[in-house]
């Protein structure tokens, strides 16, 4: 397989098919002519096998080879005359440096691919080269370093001879067992057949093969951005490539398995394209249709067995190239992109697309793409960042004209297969759209001031862009066409979210109308029949519906009332059934738990007690007619103020943080993630387009290059060439510009020589790193080799100094020490709740060499942050204007006196509170003096509640259950007046420019404030008619102190003499049924019914042991209930009894307290039997009174 692999198939049969068995080690080779040294490794990038410890297997495996061939580079080396550093091992790494350190670049040799079928070898690669214009145009004969080269040569060849020939090494190639190296072969194939749909051929399935077809697979799922997965590794594509035979049929071979990789993830994306092969365009390409991929189910496949058979599906398409596909608020590429035939507004039944993205742990990005489309189609595009942060932005190509649609034409597929000019498309698109739909908002008072005012600048943007694009100023073109991008999108969620707030706003007025069309219809009619009350109902909620469609612009704006009253008929009928179905399903429960001898339930409706409540406060309401009527009135004036002059708007919210009083070294602002993650490289160049610095402004950015994984240290070589044998090995290494100057200072830090200068290859070192490099300085500036390339050392700074400073955040501008971060994630070691804002660990300035920007972007730094100082006064305005109006980005905002971390988010205000308090004062006093009156005028009643035992707190219910109906009835009257009174000032134009507030956010404040005042107003009287239940000062029942072991309890309940015997069998019954379990709340056991013959007549007597929980406490008492006519023979009271039999005295009182309440609420249940079921119950108690002995006269 491996020969198979290379294509070395003549040679697998010239020199036998066993030849694989017969090898004992197998060499690569990797040079380049700009390293310095040659190393032995034994794996590389392109695999980089990690499964479980076959890492630590391998390289045990290899080191005795390792160890043999570092003696004799070294032997050679001494030999040969060679000085410096000529060999590393990097299979037994010194010092702390692993075998990644040694190669700046990602590299895949062909080392790998042997190692993967278990075959033992290593690779000699030329180290620290960065191999800079590998894989590029660049990368020419003149660029070659042929007397470095030949050093490597002159070591290479012996050293490759003692290999081959050394006895010693040898021996130890025998000593290399290849099955411990790998317990199984990871060798995976891939075949298939590339096929495409027909509708003239296909039966049903894409079946007709695609001959010729280039079919490509690569190691990570199409988007360079996850872990340990790039473009390119050092010239060798992460994407392996085939051809599909005449018959479409195709197969890869040698490709690793889901185990062998460190993967972030272990998918694989497999494609096929069919080439023009006179002019190479694409011809076919992937099917992501209904017949594709969502078919098959092969474009992302995991390698989980030997053999994968698949059928990737293509079509014929036309290739549209789209650029600039990045979110210009976040600098994100998109990741998905949604194709839609713009004739019919659906998706195609083919179609697919192809993005470049960015490449893991790298600055620059590829922000283009290719969208594949039917011949001859007009297409629409919506772009997004995956499936949590949806679709994002489109391509529509709306147009202006009144006969235009709306939604936009879409494009057709452009000659030459490049739609041009994206940011500007995508701009207009945004912004016709926006404007559509604000003057159909604008048509009916619906203004957003903040909305607006974005959108106003991005036309203004969008019109500057026009021009300079007319004018050819193509720099300016881009500044004002992305600036008019990013404003347009910070606006385009607010316009299509202030349509879908005007629904949700009248949608929660239709919710109210059910309860207000309930309560209307009980005061206003009050009917009696069923029917007759249904009707009434539905009356009422039509007519406010009705008046509501008419005047409320959420109608309008969808022109579907009809929908909408029938989507809510439709909600509110289903929410009726359930809630009819489990009311009926809970009655026939109560009635089986309330069949004769069977006990009784537990507890009420409190459903049923919030109707009850309600019943009886509408009808106290409608006895006083006219008390009600100006109550509602003035609540109604007053929802119709909060609607006029309170309003809840959207608008720009800036968050800012203090970080710092201290002053900064410069007043200006600081870009860069809070975390220190990698930022786009066009977050850098959009800052240029925004503040160019030949118009004054400063921008300076800033790169790294660091190892970000704490197991690899960067340790970059830095030698002197006037002394080979003197490195230092780099800690870090950090790209500034000569700006730098007029901000953070560096010259300040300078003790000899000058910061960086304009597009020079120099570098500015610390004085400890020239001391170890022996480098001295003199007239002429000493040189340093970083890469292979010789950098003259302009300047030295402090060291002292160095360690003091500090940019605007507070932080050292060197890299990050992740080693140290890691470490203190892990162990805590760095938590601090005190602090506002969490600074990192940073490297020691003193090991980072400080070098050009563009220099190190050329050995793959990433860009960390930008550093910006405005030639506009106001930074204040100018930060909120060009950067976070635009960026979700958060900025270091640095003053002469503080320093703040700001961000911008989008946020709600409440205006015009102020001028309600007037009004809500008066509502409120007189809802007071409606609800106080009420309750001195139903003393009786209240009284009357009270000695049914009713508690206080269920009394003072009845009135906030009233003030609950006034809230209701008020809010929804209001909103409709205030819908009507807006609608006629509309249509007359008589307050012109009168911006109106229809956002759900204001009508459920305006709903809530009312319902706030009311029950704020209500809760005294509420009070006042609970304190009236009671007349004692006690408002709760408690119990008496005990005499000793007993509990003497007058119960605060009168019964009448009729049900006297009845409620006693009740209580019985339910007593029984606790003697049956030892669990709940309590249980007993010799329950018994007795008569009590009396001076004044006949009493009785319910006698019980019980037992309380938690019954680990071990408390038992007997019970003795007694029910006795008082002076009025027709009313019995209760006096319980209640003697401890076991448990300590104060765990007794206080289980007590719960279990009186639960016989408490038994005495409330009676109340709700039936008469039939309450016969029932004295029946059964005069036959177990025949049935009991005579008891004890009692006085």
């Amino acid at each position: 397989k491996l020969f198979r692999l290379t294509a070395h198939r003549e040679t697998a049969d010239r020199l036998g098919r066993d030849l694989l068995s017969r090898i004992r080690f197998f060499y690569a080779l990797d040079l380049s002519s700009h390293g310095k040294a040659l190393g032995l490794f034994y794996k590389a990038f392109f695999i980089d096998q990690h499964e479980k410890n076959y890492e630590t297997t391998l390289r045990q495996a290899i080191s005795p080879v390792a160890y043999r061939a570092t003696d004799l580079a070294a032997s050679l080396s001494g030999r040969l005359g060679l000085k410096g550093e000529t060999w590393v091992d990097g299979v037994n790494s010194a010092g702390g440096l692993s075998w990644q350190t040694h190669l700046p670049v990602p590299l895949g040799v062909d080392l790998e691919m042997p190692m993967l079928a278990g075959l033992p070898g290593a690779a000699l690669i030329s180290t620290d080269d960065p191999r800079l214009w590998v894989d590029t145009p660049l990368d020419r004969p003149g660029r070659m370093d042929a007397e470095q080269l030949g050093l490597q040569a002159r070591l290479l060849v012996p050293l490759l001879w003692d290999l081959l020939s050394d006895p010693e090494v040898l021996g130890r190639y025998r000593e290399v067992h290849r099955e411990a190296l790998l317990s199984r072969e990871r060798f995976r194939r891939v075949h298939g057949r590339a096929v495409a749909y027909d509708p003239a051929k296909s039966l049903g399935v894409a079946d007709q093969p695609v001959g010729g077809a280039l079919m490509t697979i690569q190691h990570n799922p199409g988007f360079y951005n996850r872990q340990r997965a790039y473009k390119t590794y050092g010239g060798v594509r992460a994407m392996d490539l085939t051809f599909a035979d005449g018959g479409g049929f195709f197969e890869f071979i040698g490709l690793p398995d889901t185990q062998a990789k460190w993967w972030d993830t272990k998918k694989f994306t497999l494609e096929g394209y069919l080439l023009d092969p006179a002019s190479g365009e694409v011809r076919c390409a992937p099917d992501r249709g209904d017949f594709g991929e969502k078919l098959f189910k092969v474009q992302e496949i995991e390698l989980t067995r030997p053999e994968h058979e698949v059928t990737p599906v293509l079509f014929r398409c036309e290739p549209v190239t789209v650029f600039d596909m990045m979110d210009q608020r976040s600098f994100a590429t998109f990741v998905n992109v949604d194709i839609y035939d713009a004739q019919t507004g659906s998706a195609p039944i083919s179609w697919g697309y192809r993005i470049a993205g960015r490449v893991y742990d790298k600055t620059y990005t590829e922000p283009a793409g290719a969208i594949f489309i039917p011949p001859r189609m007009r297409f629409k595009a919506q772009f997004g960042m995956g499936d949590v942060a949806g679709v994002k932005y489109a391509l529509l190509n709306v147009a202006d004209g009144p006969g235009d649609p709306p939604d936009g034409a879409g494009y057709p597929a452009p000659e030459g297969g490049v739609l041009t000019l994206t940011p500007m498309r995508m701009a207009r698109d945004l912004y016709r759209l926006d404007e559509g739909r604000l003057a159909r908002l604008r048509t009916h008072g619906i203004r957003n001031a903040h909305v607006e005012g974005l959108h106003a600048a991005a036309g203004e943007a969008l019109a500057q862009a026009q021009e300079a694009l007319r004018l050819q100023r193509y720099d300016l073109f881009l500044r004002h066409a992305r600036s008019a991008w990013s404003l347009e999108a910070r606006a385009y969620p607010h316009v299509q979210g202030t349509t879908l707030d005007v629904l949700a706003g009248v949608l929660l007025y239709l919710f109210l109308l059910l309860p207000f069309a309930f309560f209307a219809e009980r005061l206003l009619f009050g009917f009696t029949g069923i029917n007759a009350q249904i009707g009434g109902f539905f009356g009422v909620f039509l007519v406010a519906f009705l008046i509501l469609s008419q005047v409320h612009p959420a109608f309008a704006i969808t022109n579907a009332a009809p929908v909408i009253l029938l989507a809510f008929i439709t909600l509110t009928l289903s929410i009726l059934v359930i809630a009819m179905i489990r009311s009926r399903f809970q009655q026939e429960i109560a009635r089986l738990q309330r069949r004769p001898g069977a006990g009784e339930r537990s507890d009420f409706s409190r459903l049923s007690a919030a109707k009850t409540a309600f019943i009886l406060g509408i009808n106290n309401m409608r006895r006083r007619r006219v008390r009600t009527g100006l109550t509602v009135a003035t609540l109604v004036l007053l929802m119709f103020s909060v609607l006029s002059l309170s309003s809840i708007e959207s608008q720009l919210v800036i968050q800012r943080r203090l970080l710092t009083e201290e002053p900064p070294p410069y007043e200006g602002v600081l870009l860069r993630n809070r975390n220190w993650g990698n930022l786009p490289a066009s977050a850098y160049g959009n800052l240029l387009n925004a503040f160019p610095p030949e118009e004054g402004h400063v921008v300076a950015p800033r790169n790294w290059i660091v190892s970000q994984d704490v197991n690899v240290p960067t340790g970059v070589r830095l030698t002197n060439p006037l002394q080979p044998d003197r490195e230092f090995r780099l800690a870090g290494l950090v790209g500034m510009s000569p700006e730098e100057t007029r901000l953070t200072r560096p010259q300040d830090l300078l003790v000899a020589g000058r910061w960086l200068g304009p597009g020079e290859e120099a570098c500015v070192l610390p004085q400890k790193i020239a001391s170890e490099l022996r480098l001295k300085w003199g007239q002429t500036p000493p040189e340093v080799i970083l890469y292979g390339r010789r950098l003259r050392v302009v300047g030295l700074l402090d060291d002292a100094k160095l360690l003091r400073w500090k940019d605007v955040d507070q932080e050292s501008p060197s890299p990050v020490d992740y080693s140290i971060e890691s470490w203190q994630r892990h162990s805590g070691a760095n938590r601090d709740e005190d602090r506002q804002f969490y600074h990192y660990a940073h490297l020691d300035p003193r090991n980072v060499l400080f070098a050009p920007y563009a220099l190190l972007l050329d050995y793959g730094a990433t860009l960390r942050s930008v550093a910006l100082i405005p030639k506009e006064k106001g930074l204040k305005e100018v930060v909120e204007r060009e950067i976070l109006k635009k960026v979700d980005i958060p900025v270091f905002l640095a003053s002469h006196d503080r320093v703040v971390y700001a961000s911008s988010t989008s946020g709600s205000a409440v205006s015009g509170v102020g001028l309600l308090l007037i009004p809500m004062l008066i509502s409120a006093l007189i809802v007071f003096n409606t609800m106080l009156g009420s309750v001195y005028e139903r003393e009786r009643e209240i009284s009357i509640y009270g000695s049914m035992g009713l508690a206080p707190v269920h009394i003072s219910s009845l009135f906030v259950a009233e003030s609950c109906v006034y809230a209701t009835v008020s809010a929804v009257l209001g909103y409709i007046l205030g819908q009507v009174v807006a609608k006629l000032i509309t249509m007359q134009g008589l307050l012109s420019g009168l911006s109106l507030n229809y956002s759900s956010t204001s009508a459920a404040f305006a709903a809530v404030f009312i319902a706030g005042v009311v029950l704020l107003s209500a809760l005294y009287p509420a009070r006042r008619a609970a304190a009236l239940s009671v007349p004692d000062v006690e408002r709760i029942w408690r119990l008496p102190e005990p005499e000793g072991d007993l509990l003497d309890v007058e119960f605060p309940f009168t019964i009448s003499a009729r049900d006297a015997l009845g409620v006693n069998a009740y209580l019985l019954y339910y007593f029984q049924d606790h003697s049956r379990q030892s669990v709940g709340e309590f249980y007993t056991a010799g329950n018994r019914l007795s008569a009590l013959p009396m001076r004044g007549g006949t009493g009785y007597g319910l006698q019980s042991d019980v037992w309380i929980a938690p019954f680990d406490f071990g408390i038992s008492q007997r019970l003795e209930m007694q029910t006795v006519p008082t002076e009025d023979p027709n009313v019995f009271q209760t006096r319980l009894l209640l003697t401890r039999k076991s448990g300590e005295n104060d765990a007794w009182v206080k289980m007590n307290n719960r279990f009186l309440k639960h016989i408490r609420k038994q005495f409330l249940l009676w109340r709700l039997l039936k008469p039939e079921e309450r016969a029932f119950y004295r029946a059964e108690a005069e036959r177990v009174l025949r049935e009991a002995p005579e008891t004890e006269p009692v006085a």
